[in-house]
């Protein structure tokens, strides 16, 4: 558990800091830059070389093909700006100065940065990374707006109404469903086995 939140946290720091290498903006440059690569010709190579009958459907296929403009680019960044500032309010210290830096290491000082996490407001920033990244493969792939399309983001409510594993999911509903499979495991087989503690511990996890 430490691992992987101390994994979040760096992770978390390179898609929003503007000083990484790897950061949501520089990713939207490149796109907005290189805005080539979605136009309708380019799409149209692309489809043709994966289809062996793509003459007989290609032209009426372009037809409904989209192609950025800088508009579609600021709208997207205007997004990323908005939880870049949720980001930088409540997620940045911790990042830099417990997980990256150690420059914290005083119990009261540390509960002081974790105070103003929340889980809601995390899972809507995990929501927001994939929906961008859902609309930048449907604009490459199939040529659509990139639109940022609801998801869901609770784990309560997934789990509530968890869809069937032959339906298009999203990467949270497909997470949430195989960690909680996982976890239900390991009670399961904890209750069969002589590990009483570690049952109860699967437990609360689940």
């Amino acid at each position: 558990m430490g691992s992987l939140q101390t994994s979040f946290f760096i992770v978390l720091g390179r898609i929003f800091d503007q000083d990484s290498k790897h950061n949501i903006d520089k990713l939207l440059k490149t796109a907005q830059e290189n805005k080539e690569i979605f136009s309708k010709g380019a799409l149209a190579k692309r489809k043709t070389e994966q289809s062996n009958n793509a003459d007989e459907w290609i032209d009426d296929y372009l037809k409904s093909v989209y192609e950025p403009t800088a508009k579609d680019f600021r709208e997207l960044r205007k997004k990323v700006k908005e939880f870049r500032k949720i980001y930088e309010s409540n997620y940045r210290d911790i990042r830099h100065k417990i997980y990256a830096h150690k420059e914290v290491s005083d119990a009261d000082e540390m509960q002081k940065l974790f105070s103003k996490t929340n889980i809601r407001e995390l899972q809507k920033v995990f929501v927001f990374v994939n929906a961008l990244y859902e609309a930048l493969w449907q604009l490459l792939h199939n040529g659509h707006k990139p639109v940022l399309r609801s998801m869901r983001y609770s784990v309560r409510n997934i789990m509530r109404d968890r869809k069937p594993e032959w339906q298009s999911q999203t990467v949270q509903e497909r997470m949430v469903g195989e960690v909680s499979d996982f976890l239900k495991s390991l009670t399961s087989n904890a209750q069969h086995g002589a590990q009483p503690g570690r049952a109860k511990a699967a437990r609360r996890l689940a």
